[in-house]
């Protein structure tokens, strides 16, 4: 507390110090060795310098700065620490009122917390008498999350919401700008990703490394290792049956169809559309049965009978095949169309043709199948 001395104050020379004067210097002086430096209610101006060490909350300072309790850096007087909603030991850095960060390079508003270093720096967190974990180290331009410093593990990082590598609007819990490579672990296991179900709360499938030469699918209820690629040759080891969902559409009717035409003509009920997502190569097969030409009231009068048969695909002529008949030989046959045809992404119409040079022709004499069938390879 300030000292108001007694008047006459400032003293002249030859003015008397009188025992009131001495015993408070005394009393002050005694306070100011107790008290130290007192200033409350007032302001402290010019710079601070303290010889040892300063010990805020406590009489026995164990570093240059100890401080007991919460402290506060910001702006004003925050919310947190003031409402006391910080425990002791606790630092709360920041501004209610401001924020901090987003920009690029160098600004006045780089940060609410800087780390400076010559090449690394590191947060770490100790467990007492466990572990000594490393939250984070930046290490020469390379930023580790969760190191192990070797004296007990950090254990497991969760992550709560997206996490974006790459990508500043994440939609998804890991969402990756760009390629993903998965290592093999220290311990052997192969590079590849482990796929959880929750309902039954447990690994059901496994993509990745089967040995250094193979990549596959593992089954984790009892299929194993179901296919297999040899990352050199492309070899193909394949386990259990395949069931294939290319064939993207077919027609088969089985009624007789007969035709008298002497030009190309629709075969009737054999044509389809179909959609093609993407572009690939397609096979297009055409199996016509029970094929008869006959000219009806000729006896038995031998005459050859040509029928043309072909294959269109988005009205341009993909297969043909002449087959010949000797009338009333009862040759009844079976015709095949099939082509293997690259069609881009889109709409795309397949259809069939025939025509006879004479006579009647015939198809599904005895109700046979004719159809058409559309594989996507």
């Amino acid at each position: 507390m300030p000292l108001t001395p007694d008047l006459p104050f400032p003293k002249s020379p030859a003015d008397a110090i009188r025992s009131k004067d001495w015993n408070d210097h005394v009393k002050e002086t005694q306070r100011l060795d107790v008290a130290k430096v007192s200033k409350s209610g007032d302001v402290m101006t010019g710079p601070l310098t303290i010889a040892g060490a300063l010990g805020i909350g406590t009489p026995a300072p164990k570093a240059p700065l100890h401080v007991v309790g919460p402290a506060l850096i910001s702006d004003g007087d925050g919310h947190a620490v003031p409402n006391n909603r910080m425990a002791k030991g606790s630092l709360t850095i920041g501004s209610v009122t401001a924020s901090f960060g987003g920009g690029n390079s160098w600004t006045a508003n780089t940060a609410g917390l800087l780390m400076e270093t010559a090449a690394s720096t590191e947060i770490a967190v100790h467990h007492f008498g466990a572990r000594v974990a490393s939250i984070a180290q930046y290490n020469n331009n390379t930023l580790t999350i969760g190191r192990d410093m070797g004296w007990g593990t950090i254990g497991n990082v969760v992550m709560n919401g997206n996490v974006g590598v790459g990508v500043s609007d994440p939609g998804f819990k890991l969402d990756a700008g760009g390629r993903i490579r998965l290592r093999e672990g220290p311990t052997g296991h192969t590079a590849g990703l482990w796929l959880y179900q929750s309902t039954p709360k447990e690994d059901r499938a496994f993509v990745g490394m089967a040995s250094d030469d193979e990549v596959g699918l593992w089954g984790n209820k009892g299929a194993q290792w179901g296919l297999k690629m040899n990352v050199t040759t492309g070899n193909v080891w394949m386990k259990g049956r395949v069931s294939s969902s290319n064939i993207c559409t077919s027609v088969a009717r089985f009624n007789k169809i007969d035709v008298t035409a002497k030009n190309w003509a629709a075969m009737p009920d054999m044509s389809l559309t179909f959609k093609a997502d993407v572009a690939n190569n397609f096979l297009i097969s055409v199996q016509v049965n029970g094929v008869q030409a006959l000219i009806v009231g000729q006896g038995l009068q031998q005459k050859l009978i040509a029928v043309y048969f072909r294959l269109l695909v988005d009205g341009g002529q993909q297969d043909l095949t002449r087959h010949e008949f000797h009338q009333n030989g009862w040759e009844l046959r079976g015709v095949n169309l099939t082509r293997v045809i690259s069609l881009s992404a889109g709409q795309h119409t397949v259809a069939v043709e025939w025509y006879t040079t004479d006579g009647t022709a015939s198809a599904c004499w005895y109700g046979d199948t004719r159809q058409i069938q559309v594989i996507e390879l």
